[in-house]
């Protein structure tokens, strides 16, 4: 990969705030990127004064119309400011219809070990700002993406400075893991979009490497990852190796038995294989689990980074409701001439007791009632709050009862 970052550069970074601007190029147009991205500068330079802030369809894009669908804006580091480094990805959407686009077939029983879609990905797009955590979480693992690929870039020894490129997301079940990797994945590929020509999410079928024929299982997770060592090959060409419930392959090789057994080959064949990806600086390693307590201990020492995501507390339990209700009054299936605030506002309010405040006092007594959930359960719980509303579309607070009756059922 080309030194795309100097001591210069890097300095700059972590003392200027960034301005990230990401463009979603139609489909059907070929601008060329460079005339683009002058537009797009001198748009942005005109009059945009707080961020971060979404320009779709709107009056001021009429210039851009025919060649953008979207403008997404946002600062990275400190508030926006006349000396903000001002930072441009222009990208179009894989407009492939949801699902896999291929897959990396093993032995002669054609064993799928693993899904690949290419990114950025239509599927993903509102993904990443869907996800709701109490902490900094999605600014930490993208921080820790960025690093990477600076630390990529500069060629340092990796023999010297341990980078194996794994993040590791551990937690219950439905807290969000595999859709932030997916949405991690998505959201560098755009920021990442005039380094690379092409990006991958690879998504690894964890139980089909496991063969029906003992002994075989290690031999299918080195040939999955010959495969992967092919396309790494190409050095314009990104990969996100997607491990969900990793678990299943990292199984703890204290709690085996004596005799060798195919799981400790299994363990022994990936942990290989990790070691080997540290040789490319094209690659990211996206791990999950249920259970952690349950993965071998060499695994979890090669993560780079790894995070406890727990169920949603309630300041972030709200926010996930209170989005759910936006979406379902944007689409029109409920309608209230009040706001509904966020959790923030009204925990600045708490006390004030005006009518405006009536139907978010209403949505935290709710929350504030509810034993902890998964962000899961928490946006499934909406939709069952609409089907026993007497006709759609609904008053909010209609909705609202409906929606305590159904979480008082759980």
């Amino acid at each position: 990969m080309d030194n795309i970052f100097t001591s210069q550069n890097i300095k700059m970074l972590r003392h200027r705030s960034v301005i990230h601007v990401e463009v979603t190029q139609r489909t059907k147009c070929n601008v060329d990127r460079g005339q683009l991205k002058t537009l797009v500068k001198n748009f942005v330079s005109s009059g945009i004064e707080s961020l971060p802030v979404t320009l779709s369809g709107c009056d001021e894009l009429r210039e851009l119309h025919s060649y953008v669908e979207r403008i997404q804006m946002s600062t990275e580091g400190a508030s926006m400011s006349s000396d903000s480094l001002l930072k441009v990805h222009i990208y179009k959407l894989n407009a492939e219809a949801p699902g896999f686009e291929s897959t990396i077939e093993l032995s002669e029983d054609n064993t799928n070990a693993a899904h690949c879609r290419s990114l950025p990905s239509k599927e993903f797009d509102a993904l990443w700002d869907c996800l709701i955590y109490d902490n900094d979480l999605k600014e930490e693992i993208f921080r820790y993406m960025q690093t990477a690929l600076i630390v990529s870039s500069c060629q340092v020894d990796a023999s010297l400075i341990g980078l194996n490129r794994l993040i590791l997301l551990s937690g219950p079940p439905g807290t969000g893991k595999t859709s932030l990797c997916k949405a991690l994945a998505h959201k560098a590929s755009i920021r990442m979009s005039d380094t690379f020509r092409e990006f991958q999410l690879i998504e690894v079928n964890s139980h089909s490497l496991f063969s029906r024929w003992f002994s075989e299982s290690g031999k299918l997770v080195q040939k999955m990852f010959d495969q992967l060592h092919e396309l790494l090959e190409d050095p314009k060409l990104f990969l996100f190796v997607l491990i969900d419930e990793v678990e299943s392959l990292t199984m703890s090789r204290k709690e085996s038995k004596n005799e060798p057994s195919d799981g400790m080959r299994v363990v022994n064949a990936l942990l290989t294989q990790i070691d080997q990806l540290k040789s490319y600086s094209n690659v990211l390693v996206l791990a999950t689990s249920n259970l952690r307590n349950s993965i071998d201990d060499a695994f979890l020492d090669r993560a780079d980074i790894s995070f406890e995501v727990g169920l949603p507390s309630k300041a972030a339990s709200y926010d996930i409701l209170h989005s759910c209700i936006t979406e379902l009054k944007n689409k029109g299936l409920l309608h209230s001439d009040e706001p509904l605030f966020n959790f923030k506002f009204i925990n600045q309010c708490q006390g004030k007791t005006e009518a405006i405040m009536k139907s978010s006092q209403s949505l935290l007594e709710i929350v504030s009632a509810m034993e902890p959930k998964s962000a899961r359960f928490l946006r499934k719980i909406p939709f069952q709050a609409l089907m026993k509303v007497a006709e759609l579309p609904a008053d909010l607070p209609d909705f609202l009862v409906a929606l305590k009756e159904c979480c008082s059922e759980k």
